[in-house]
């Protein structure tokens, strides 16, 4: 069975399972565009467009602080103590509640399953990989807020920092 997911009129599919590298299955998203590399720099561009016009923005945020400690790594208040906190509290609170929503989601679309099973399909919704192409979905490597040296060896394309922003995005938001 596959679950409809409509988003600002745009509809996803989201099949039933698929395979996970792991060995079981997982759900998850298809029909996701997803702008391609190997297209010439003006399709490239076209598609990126597309992509941005079809993935939902970030969700108005009442307390616009909370978000800027959400996209702030580490690196860049060690450099600059007085921007305040980084975004690891964040971070941790964001964790703690994808956890939740993927176990509560797990146990009440499949109460076939067993205890391990359900544990086994919750690592796989919130592992670092499937956080990082959310948050590569709502563009937040351009946004985030790092050191120079953090960016230059490729922090806005690394998957454990987009992972940590998505988590903390997700904490704030809360």
């Amino acid at each position: 069975p596959s679950t409809l997911i409509n988003t600002k009129g745009i509809e996803f599919v989201m099949t039933g399972l698929a395979p996970h590298p792991n060995g079981f299955d997982s759900p998850k998203i298809v029909n996701w565009p997803r702008p391609s590399k190997s297209l010439p720099p003006d399709r490239a561009v076209e598609q990126t467009s597309l992509m941005a016009d079809l993935v939902p923005d970030l969700p108005k945020f009442n307390c616009h602080n909370l978000l800027l400690q959400a996209l702030t790594h580490r690196s860049l208040v060690r450099e600059n103590p007085r921007l305040g906190e980084d975004n690891e509290r964040l971070e941790f609170l964001g964790d703690a509640i994808l956890t939740f929503v993927s176990g509560s989601y797990l146990y009440r679309r499949f109460p076939e399953l067993g205890e391990d099973e359900m544990t086994r399909r919750r690592s796989a919704l919130v592992d670092e990989k499937q956080l990082a192409q959310f948050a590569i979905a709502l563009d937040l490597g351009p946004k985030l807020r790092m050191s120079r040296g953090v960016e230059q060896m490729g922090g806005r394309q690394n998957p454990n920092l987009l992972s940590s922003a998505f988590e903390a995005v997700v904490g704030a938001f809360y």
